[in-house]
């Protein structure tokens, strides 16, 4: 099958470069197990469908990791404590101290 193009407008490099490696799994994928296929529905659209699902969970796990390494994500405030011991836990966190910190 051809290759499939992400539709989404203005798609960064690193979101295109990611849909052409999932579209080519999701591609040899539906080329070895045809089965996959409902009866009456197009290829095209179901691998579609997949590749544009997994693209944006893909890219959406990479951002949300991205910012929550930055130090300024929520999820390091609500995350509370964690299981460190000595000096480094009675520390306050460096959010505290207005540095980004790595949650």
């Amino acid at each position: 099958m051809n290759r499939l193009e992400p539709r989404k407008p203005g798609a960064s490099p690193t979101y295109r470069q990611i849909w052409r490696v999932v579209d080519g799994a999701v591609d040899l994928a539906l080329s070895a197990h045809p089965e996959y296929i409902a009866p009456g529905k197009n290829p095209r659209t179901v691998r579609n469908s997949i590749v544009k699902r997994v693209v944006g969970a893909i890219t959406g796990y990479a951002e949300q990791s991205a910012w929550t390494r930055s130090g300024f994500s929520p999820a390091c405030e609500e995350a509370g404590p964690t299981a460190a011991t000595g000096p480094a836990a009675e520390a306050p966190p460096l959010s505290a101290l207005g540095e980004p910190s790595d949650c």
